[in-house]
């Protein structure tokens, strides 16, 4: 059998070649991971600006998006208004009272009067029960129907002179009494001054605040009373005009 006979030199450049073959093969291999890399990296970075981008957009073109007003909405927004929607009158005053023992028919027994100065305050509160509201929701309107107001009034008072009588003297009943006085005068203030009208009118801000911005573009809100609630308020009212301290204590101008 004929041997064959192999260059030296061709045996070199055939090894050259394909160490060299392969160093280009390596290098393409890392440019196509590199490039790959680069366009994960973009694709990445369009959907990381889509969502940044895609709220701010929707804003424009459509508006603010809108959380439908249902029942429970209302329900869950009046409860948590119902102590920042009351209405608080505070007062404060200083009064004297003086008394004397009288006759049977009516006239003063001399040397028998007394007299007391009493520092008193106190807080009248207006406001509504908002878990006794009632709702009616369409699409062009809320109603929200408010039940009659209420009032809650605390008051305290310190006795800071008094003129006291051996013949009257001054007894608990005196400044239970001024204190019932007081209280009355003080709610008949509260009407003249329009107090029960502030009450309503901050319990309907309030509300107003809470539910106004989940109204939809066309839809109103409207908050009123039925007829039956407002004669319930006015007899209250009248009720406390007529109100008389049982005192025996005249008030000293």
């Amino acid at each position: 059998m004929e041997k064959k006979d192999y260059d030296v030199n061709e045996i070199k450049d055939d090894k050259q070649f394909e160490k060299e073959r392969h160093k280009k093969s390596k290098e393409k291999r890392k440019i196509g991971k590199a490039t790959k890399f680069v366009i994960a990296l973009s694709v990445l970075g369009v959907v990381v600006i889509g969502i940044l981008v895609a709220p701010t957009l929707v804003k424009h073109y459509f508006g603010e998006p809108e959380t439908q007003l249902t029942s429970i909405i209302v329900k869950e927004e009046l409860k948590a208004i119902q102590e920042t929607s009351v209405y608080k009158y505070d007062y404060t005053k200083v009064e004297k009272f003086k008394n004397s023992r009288k006759f049977p028919w009516g006239w003063n027994i001399p040397f028998t009067e007394k007299e007391i100065e009493i520092a008193y305050n106190g807080q009248i509160k207006v406001f509504f029960d908002l878990s006794k509201c009632k709702e009616t929701i369409s699409d062009k309107k809320v109603t929200i129907m408010l039940p009659p107001f209420k009032i809650s009034h605390s008051i305290e008072g310190e006795i800071v002179e008094e003129d006291n009588n051996i013949l009257n003297p001054i007894e608990l009943k005196d400044e239970e009494g001024i204190r019932d006085a007081l209280k009355i005068r003080m709610e008949k203030r509260a009407i003249d001054k329009g107090v029960f009208d502030k009450g309503k009118k901050s319990a309907k801000q309030a509300i107003e605040s809470v539910l106004g911005p989940h109204l939809k573009e066309g839809q109103v809100l409207v908050i009123d009373q039925s007829s039956k609630a407002l004669q319930e308020e006015a007899a209250y009212i009248k009720k406390i005009k007529k109100k008389e301290s049982d005192t025996p204590l005249e008030e000293v101008e």
